[in-house]
């Protein structure tokens, strides 16, 4: 689990869990909630819903809560994808439309550094 993201969890009164800036929510109407993650690595995040009465959270809104985050990494994953392939495609039509070798390598190398997360790449 990334940094900052916590783990699953229904929090049935915020006033007595020790992990949560309880000065923080004594100044809000929440009174309980429900922390769901959302991704892994470092783009993790969570959903937070909130509750004004204690006790509020429901096995079945856990559920949906957990049902929408997956749709949420589902979705991340196929801008992931997407911005993946899109990359590939301007590569591959630059690289089919240049006739210089260093070009070439230059344009193969930067686009693998986009694809992998890479501050930069270089050929050996």
């Amino acid at each position: 689990m990334p940094l900052g993201v916590p783990p699953d969890r229904s929090i049935p009164d915020i006033s007595t869990d020790d992990l949560l800036p309880l000065a923080l929510y004594a100044k809000t109407f929440a009174k309980s909630m429900v922390i769901m993650p959302v991704g892994i690595g470092p783009a993790g995040a969570a959903i937070r819903a909130y509750w004004i009465e204690k006790d509020a959270p429901t096995e079945q809104s856990v559920e949906l809560l957990s049902l929408s985050a997956g749709f949420v990494v589902v979705t991340m994953s196929n801008v992931a994808l997407q911005d993946s392939l899109e990359i590939l495609n301007r590569t591959g039509a630059a690289v089919a439309a240049e006739r210089n070798l260093d070009r070439i390598v230059q344009l193969v190398t930067d686009a693998g550094a986009k694809l992998t997360g890479a501050e930069f790449g270089s050929l050996l």
